[in-house]
């Protein structure tokens, strides 16, 4: 008979070699347990889920009973009572409260500012040179969402506000969380200084709105009293759609053009498209429905490596699972959108790069909860409509005007933070491409 997870003596070898490698570690688990996976490290025990049907009931029919918990909860100094880490109704408050601003049709009009922001980025890029892509990226869609709701591309404190936002997470990600915020450690004192930088510039921002904007509407928002909203909800809510809004984007554009450089047939595929859509024309919301092929490798690129690569509920009450599976009070439960997106069971050969899988015919092959970059749920990310859009175009731009080729010897390793993040910078050799001119409509029967 299959156990159904870990005994509790395994802990001392099975631990360290998830610290090491969380990654490998969370599917090989699945892989010899199956789709519930018990961890025995508190009583009552925690599991790690890679049903879909288990992740629906968690994440949206009984959402209610489970409360977020994990690394985003433990930064209190760095995100406060922001979308991400706020819960209850203070959460569906904030919610209401954010939501026309990310809604479809009016994350549309951020399409010319992204372009701008991207064109800016590429305008230094010469044929023939190396790029520091995870340092291109980073600024690029740290400029694209500051531009897009507060008018500010952030390109003058660039550094310090992305180095800050880095010792934040990686103070969050320590294995000695269990340590206040206010213990004198090295980690600390560096966690410290990172976030009065960051209040420093958020406080700069709030202190001249543009009128009409995102900001103005922010700051003239009620709270959940019906007083104005506190300054430091402001903040809170601010420093959350700047560093996710980024965060998440750069991390998926840098292993996006990791794993084109080394799939040139994909590249080859992607330039074919941009060109025929495109014809030189800068990309537009008008052009992004016709950019099937490029939407399919973004989706795809999220699939091998969502930067959200695993959340974390508490059970507030009991509850049961499908099969009589009872979870007590207090359980946590761990939700790896890695681990699911890796399972063969939805995505046979899940090492394998192919954006075929999303073409519209295979997308209704599989449960629609074993693809989830965003979340799902009442707590699905609120900026999806955003990152998918933002995604298209600047695969779309560069791919028109480059080729991003590997560069011998370079070793590149998942950093698996808050966000799944690169470890080491990736570097990429530029070629600069000349347009081939479509002579027909171009057609992509897969997608279509």
């Amino acid at each position: 008979m299959r156990r159904h997870g870990l005994e509790w003596w395994q802990l001392f070898t099975e631990i360290p070699k998830r610290e090491k490698d969380p990654l490998g570690t969370i599917r090989r688990w699945h892989a010899l347990y199956g789709p519930r996976v018990r961890i025995p490290v508190r009583s009552p025990a925690s599991w790690s889920l890679t049903d879909p049907e288990d992740i629906r009931h968690v994440l949206v029919t009984n959402n209610m009973n489970y409360r977020k918990v994990g690394w985003l909860t433990l930064g209190r100094r760095f995100l406060g009572d922001g979308l991400l880490t706020s819960a209850g109704t203070l959460h569906r408050h904030q919610r209401s409260v954010l939501q026309p601003s990310f809604h479809r049709s009016e994350i549309q009009k951020s399409a010319d500012t992204i372009v701008q922001e991207i064109d800016r980025t590429i305008s230094s890029w010469k044929d023939g040179e190396t790029v520091n892509i995870s340092h291109e990226m980073a600024r690029l869609t740290l400029g694209a969402v500051g531009q897009s709701f507060f008018q500010r591309s952030f390109r003058d404190v660039a550094d310090e506000l992305l180095e800050a936002f880095l010792t934040c997470q990686r103070f969050m990600a320590r294995w000695s969380s269990f340590l206040p915020e206010s213990f004198p450690t090295p980690k600390t004192i560096r966690y410290h200084r990172a976030t009065a930088t960051i209040d420093r510039i958020i406080d700069d921002l709030m202190s001249a709105p543009r009128p009409g904007g995102f900001l103005s509407g922010l700051l003239a928002a009620r709270g959940i009293d019906g007083k104005p909203m506190s300054r430091q909800l402001i903040r809170d809510e601010i420093v959350t759609i700047l560093w996710a809004g980024h965060e998440t984007a750069c991390n998926a554009l840098e292993w996006g053009w990791y794993l084109l450089s080394r799939h040139p047939d994909i590249e080859s595929r992607l330039h074919q498209e941009v060109d025929n859509v495109l014809e030189g024309r800068a990309p537009s919301i008008e052009s992004v429905p016709h950019l099937k092929y490029t939407d399919m490798v973004f989706a795809e690129i999220l699939r091998m490596y969502p930067p959200a690569w695993i959340l974390a509920r508490w059970a507030i009450g009991e509850d049961e699972l499908s099969g009589g599976m009872r979870l007590p009070e207090g359980s946590i439960l761990f939700i790896s959108p890695y681990a699911i997106h890796h399972d063969p069971r939805w995505f046979p050969d899940p090492d394998t790069f192919d954006p075929e899988r999303f073409d519209s015919a295979r997308r209704t092959e599989r449960p629609s909860l074993s693809y989830i970059p965003f979340g799902a749920g009442q707590r699905v990310c609120i900026g999806e409509h955003f990152g998918r859009l933002e995604g298209v175009l600047v695969l779309a731009r560069i791919a028109q005007r480059f080729r991003l080729m590997p560069i011998q010897g370079q070793r590149v390793t998942p950093e698996p933070l808050l966000t799944l993040r690169m470890k080491q910078d990736l570097t990429l050799a530029v070629q600069q491409r000349r347009l081939r001119k479509s002579i027909a409509p171009y057609l992509h029967t897969t997608a279509s």
